[in-house]
């Protein structure tokens, strides 16, 4: 009940983003009408990133260092439509914001069918924040704390360290070669969680609260029940990641 409640929320917001319903996975086309914002800068290697409201797909590449570049398309059905609303970036040397700002004071604008895709370029050990994205996520090897919230796709990271996310309505897909201490909270997931582990990392991965599966095939992972969920204990010196209210199979493989 619990997790229904949740996901019904997700499913909720997409729809407030975008008149036209998202399938995740799905090859997205823009609309007719159509903006782009394409923007080269400075940004400091521990910048703090956050994306908020974006109806449709977030890719984020990660390189050592460099200029960050942001590239987005916002699309509509009509002018009328892509009048209605606007794809705010805010940028400094220690902050980069974008989020989608809706003109709903305007009756005309309360209700449209609009979409739009993000794509950045930013420093691996930039700080991230996504909340409410409607489409699918990607992000590349990331060595500062990554965080979601209220997502609608399916979530792939290359390489994490660090993580707190929520209410993920498609399920995640991560490899782990080392954590930072502060570990990893993953809670409220609708779909598979698949992480690929390498055969140094030290991780204690606690599961509590799955309607699924548990799967390990991944050598140095060692599987302990623990009351309705369990404890599997990968190396030694272990940092913790706790898995909780998961709806869907849980895969611990090799990298």
């Amino acid at each position: 009940m619990k997790n229904n409640i949740y996901l019904c929320g997700i499913i909720a917001l997409t729809m407030i983003l975008s008149a036209n319903l998202i399938v995740p996975g799905q090859q997205i086309r823009d609309l007719p009408e159509r903006e782009e914002i394409n923007k080269i800068f400075q940004l400091s290697k521990d910048a703090r990133v956050e994306v908020n409201g974006i109806g449709g797909t977030v890719e984020i590449e990660t390189i050592e260092s460099g200029n960050a570049e942001v590239h987005i398309v916002s699309s509509a059905e009509t002018r009328a439509e892509l009048d209605c609303y606007q794809t705010v970036v805010e940028q400094t040397m220690d902050s980069l914001t974008i989020r989608r700002e809706q003109y709903t004071s305007r009756d005309k604008c309360k209700s449209i069918r609009s979409r739009q895709r993000v794509k950045l370029l930013l420093p691996r050990s930039a700080e991230i924040s996504l909340d409410t994205i409607s489409g699918d996520v990607t992000v590349g090897a990331v060595d500062n704390v990554i965080r979601l919230n209220n997502i609608a796709g399916r979530v792939r990271i290359a390489q994490a360290q660090a993580a707190e996310m929520s209410n993920l309505a498609q399920g995640l897909t991560m490899s782990l070669s080392r954590l930072e201490e502060r570990g990893m909270r993953i809670s409220n997931v609708s779909g598979s969680i698949e992480l690929s582990v390498s055969s140094s990392l030290n991780a204690e991965v606690k599961i509590g609260g799955i309607l699924g599966k548990l799967f390990i095939t991944a050598p140095n992972a060692q599987a302990i029940k623990d009351g309705s969920g369990y404890r599997i204990l990968i190396g030694s010196n272990r940092a913790k990641i706790a898995l909780s209210n998961i709806t869907g199979n849980v895969t611990i493989r090799p990298i």
